[in-house]
């Protein structure tokens, strides 16, 4: 019997003692859940690189290597910030995703250790390395950066560019442009410049044929942004509305830009911010004479899809990973097909913008979305393969002026229908009435 109490004081131990195991290890299990979501937390609000730099006149002046620098990092995808020496913070420092210094006076280079103590991903630029900032091709500094910072974008892709389509140039050289590259079968964006007046002239309705050539036969199209002189002094909401003109004039012609090419000096510019934001893709247009920037502290917000414009240069094919290679559009088609055979060469294969990129942008009342899928208008497919010439675009609205004017003599006849019945039914009804009170007098009489 006493045997058998100890059997069962031992078991209700190991029971208690198995409960308390439990439990502790419940809490490690939540206190550990607890820790990773912080650090996930934290590593996702990590989303902004930080570029500090010492001497305004020596890394903005000339060809600008502050603007060389920014152009490499905004490809990342992520929000940069760009602050004076003496403007940061300890805590810009510690939450950024990684710091670039460029550092030529003593004092900034003195606190590059104590940066480094509070971020361990730094990236620095002073006099023992500067040349390779200064002389070096952009290209190889922005593959240096990939991979000092681990930025992915081999999966970006390559893409080939007619820069600066107008409606004024030979239309018939660019068809001849697009015949070619569809024989080599490769895909294309076309920069094409916006029409704000005399969007119903003939050379406009040329210009749109050709471009919806373009769109039918491997061309993306992203409109441009218009050039403007002195842009300092334009109001945003001017050039939105601007934009918006053009833009829908684009859809009512059935072409369907899904990116946007805009300077490279307006990504500095927080008026222009609004503007920008209007697409989750842009092609950053080239300016190595941007001149000074007046930058102290200056927030810029990352895009999903950034495209630098970058001259050919004979490379090795992983540094176009995200770039964009432009030709002008009104270059001659011998040299034209001469530059592109070049590239071909090197081993660079031209990617399909909408098969590698989700993209978006919207103006007025449009919202147009180009992915894998196709390209979208307001959430509809209008994705096509055929090209539509003028004449079957023309066919199309005098079908539709046709249809209409069925549409209003049909309602106008079932309008005279419904009236005609009304009457007989009312008619009919009289007579009803009529005859039971005549039926009702034979009967009491």
């Amino acid at each position: 019997m006493i045997q058998w109490i100890s059997l069962k004081e031992q078991r209700r131990n190991w029971n208690t003692m198995f409960k308390k195991r439990s439990l502790v290890f419940l809490l490690c299990i939540m206190l550990f859940s607890t820790f990773s979501v912080r650090t996930i937390k934290a590593d996702t609000e990590n989303k902004y690189f930080l570029i500090i730099f010492d001497s305004y006149k020596e890394f903005t002046a000339n060809e600008n290597l502050l603007n060389k620098l920014v152009r490499v990092m905004v490809t990342s995808g992520s929000d940069l910030k760009i602050k004076r020496w003496n403007e940061y913070t300890n805590e810009d420092v510690v939450n950024a995703s990684g710091v670039v210094v460029l550092a030529v006076e003593d004092e900034l280079n003195n606190k590059v250790n104590s940066i480094k103590e509070n971020n361990s991903n730094v990236v620095t630029f002073n006099e023992s390395n500067l040349d390779m900032l200064d002389r070096g091709n952009e290209l190889i500094l922005k593959r240096y950066l990939e991979r000092e910072f681990n930025i992915d974008n081999s999966k970006k892709g390559t893409y080939l560019v007619l820069k600066n389509v107008y409606p004024y140039d030979s239309l018939k050289e660019l068809v001849e442009k697009v015949e070619y590259l569809k024989e080599r079968g490769i895909n294309f964006i076309v920069d094409a410049m916006p029409v704000f007046k005399n969007q119903n002239f003939d050379s406009m309705k040329r210009y749109t044929e050709a471009l919806r050539y373009c769109s039918a036969n491997g061309g993306t199209i992203f409109i441009s942004s218009p050039y403007i002189y002195q842009s300092q002094n334009i109001q945003v909401s001017e050039l939105i509305s601007k934009m918006t003109l053009a833009y829908e004039s684009f859809v009512n012609y059935w072409l369907y830009p899904v990116g946007l090419t805009v300077p490279n000096e307006w990504i500095y510019s927080y008026d222009k911010e609004n503007f920008i934001n209007r697409s989750n893709s842009i092609l950053l247009w080239n300016n190595r004479d941007i001149g000074n920037l007046n930058i102290r502290s200056l927030n810029i917000k990352g895009i999903k899809n950034v495209l630098v414009e970058e001259e050919w240069k004979k490379l090795d094919k992983e540094y176009y990973h995200g770039v964009a290679l432009a030709i002008n559009g009104n270059t001659e088609n011998d040299l034209f097909q001469k530059t592109v055979e070049e590239m071909l060469s090197s081993g660079i294969v031209f990617s399909n913008p909408t098969k590698r990129m989700d993209m978006e942008i919207s103006f007025g009342n449009y919202k147009i979305e180009g992915n894998y899928k196709g390209i979208f208008l307001n959430g509809k497919s209008v994705y096509t393969e055929r090209f539509i010439s003028n004449k079957e675009y023309s066919k199309a609205f005098i079908n539709e002026e046709i249809e209409e004017e069925d549409k209003v003599s049909l309602s106008a006849f079932n309008k005279g229908i419904f009236t005609i019945t009304l009457i007989a039914i009312c008619i009919f009804i009289i007579f009803f009435f009529n005859s039971r009170r005549i039926d009702k007098k034979k009967y009491f009489k």
